[in-house]
């Protein structure tokens, strides 16, 4: 059930609280959507992201003196639903996000240290629908990436999302790949830039000098080769083919409990790096990296002279 349902209830039932005061919040400002909600018995509108400045003006136009000593019983006076004016256009307004933080830099830096997994997740979700051709996930999903762009200030990343959204609403099943293109393209701009304004959040370990000199035992070489031939480069391959790298951080995790058993310094640091950048949903550095793990491999190769056998690195093509 949605809001505008909801509302349509609540203003045709018998209850006490039939005129209670209802405001809209909701991502969709199109003048069209404002009147819908004005027709289903809502008092007001507040347009997503929220402004908490705006948020309380609206309570308090339907909170006023006549309201208040009587509790929800008294229906507040309905103001003309009009869209809210249109966001400034760019990658990421840091000052319009902090203000609707109510200026705490703390929750500021825990919502974007958090946002890029979370990003990526749903921006995977979306291709894996787009390349499906899947109407109400392309739909789920490019909503979701509207709404969290939004909600951070970064509006192109938004309104990428959005026609892509509108597209689906209208039964478009072949997305333009323009559309697509743009979206993808928007979230590597937006992902730069938080990379450039907190550094210290999306900072990738450097890597340490290299100690080839580790003192591994044939039995620990054979093992550790079996490990790499058996479980890792599979996985590899498969990481490298599913849309937007998905299942890479978990890839990366792995290769840094290798690289701890084996106390194999630089595969630690890679494995790192890979999982900074799988999580930060940084797609240029996720595929460089991917396509060093050969090079990685065959730095392991090197240690100790360890023999790997001859259709080892032929299995990495």
């Amino acid at each position: 059930m949605g809001g505008v349902e909801a509302a349509e209830i609540i203003r045709k039932s018998c209850s006490e609280n039939r005129n209670v005061p209802i405001i809209a919040m909701t991502a969709n400002a199109m003048k069209g959507d404002c009147e819908r909600y004005a027709a289903a018995g809502m008092n007001d509108y507040v347009a997503k992201p929220i402004n908490p400045v705006r948020l309380a003006e609206a309570i308090r136009r339907q909170l006023g003196s006549g309201v208040r000593g009587s509790g929800y019983g008294v229906r507040g006076e309905r103001q003309p639903l009009t869209p809210d004016p249109a966001p400034r256009t760019s990658v990421f307004d840091r000052e319009d996000f902090l203000d609707r933080l109510g200026g705490n830099e703390e929750i500021l830096e825990s919502l974007v240290k958090d946002l890029p997994k979370h990003l990526s997740e749903v921006m995977m979700n979306l291709k894996t629908a787009l390349k499906e051709n899947n109407i109400n996930d392309i739909n789920l999903y490019a909503h979701t990436v509207k709404g969290m762009a939004a909600n951070v200030s970064a509006s192109r990343l938004s309104k990428a999302a959005s026609e892509i959204e509108m597209s689906a609403k209208q039964g478009i099943t072949d997305i333009p790949l323009s559309l697509t293109d743009r979206l993808e393209e928007e979230a590597e701009i937006f992902q730069s830039v938080l990379s450039d304004l907190f550094p210290d959040i999306f900072r990738y370990p450097e890597e340490p000098e290299p100690d080839e000199a580790s003192d591994l035992s044939e039995q620990t070489k054979a093992a550790l080769i079996r490990l790499l031939e058996d479980e890792l480069i599979p996985k590899w391959k498969k990481y490298t083919e599913l849309p937007f790298f998905e299942g890479i951080e978990i890839f990366a995790e792995e290769l840094n409990h290798v690289g701890s058993e084996y106390q194999i310094d630089f595969l630690i640091c890679y494995s790192l790096n890979l999982h900074n950048a799988a999580y930060s949903y940084d797609l240029d550095e996720t595929e460089k990296l991917m396509s060093d793990f050969p090079a990685i491999v065959d730095r392991i190769r090197s240690m100790n002279k360890v023999t790997l056998p001859d259709n080892f690195l032929k299995s990495l093509c």
